[in-house]
């Protein structure tokens, strides 16, 4: 559940980048639009004895149309490559003053029990049709995504960080 909850809290984010800008016309500066490209990232430590520094990216683009796309990436720390896919979904989003609305309608994951990652080729289906709504804000270039509070059983973050690409 938390897996999901930090994908759609990272969709939400790259989805209002780039969607906003065409979708709302009260957003007075660029640098205020969350229409473009989003990006988070921490260490990746696979379970597969992977001695070597690894990065998992998280990028969403939030496009001018209302679609969105976003995947996240394993990558070498040193030079930046692409090793390798966790996870993708495409979908449209919509912005009204500061609160950002995602809806996934397609998306492909990773079978972590075969591996750590995989290539566009060896991906499968996942759940479709979700809806996240966050509330963000943008200060220079980096957005935040707010997230409703959680019930008392629930595991779930408070907010995601984003970075313009």
């Amino acid at each position: 559940m938390q897996s999901n909850r930090m994908f759609f809290a990272l969709m939400a984010a790259a989805l209002s980048v780039v969607f906003t800008s065409s979708c709302d016309t009260s957003i007075e500066s660029l640098a205020d639009s969350p229409n473009g490209i989003w990006f988070n990232q921490d260490q990746f430590v696979p379970d597969d004895n992977t001695v070597r520094p690894l990065i998992q990216r998280y990028t969403i683009q939030l496009l001018s149309d209302g679609r969105f796309e976003c995947e996240r990436t394993v990558r070498e720390t040193a030079s930046d490559e692409v090793l390798g896919y966790r996870y993708f979904a495409t979908g449209h989003f919509s912005v009204e003053g500061n609160i950002l609305r995602i809806v996934l309608e397609q998306s492909f994951t990773n079978d972590d029990a075969l591996a750590p990652f995989a290539t566009r080729q060896e991906w499968r289906p996942a759940a479709n049709t979700k809806e996240t709504i966050v509330s963000y804000t943008i200060d220079n270039n980096r957005m935040i995504w707010r997230y409703s509070p959680c019930g008392p059983l629930e595991d779930c973050i408070d907010e995601l960080t984003f970075f313009r690409m």
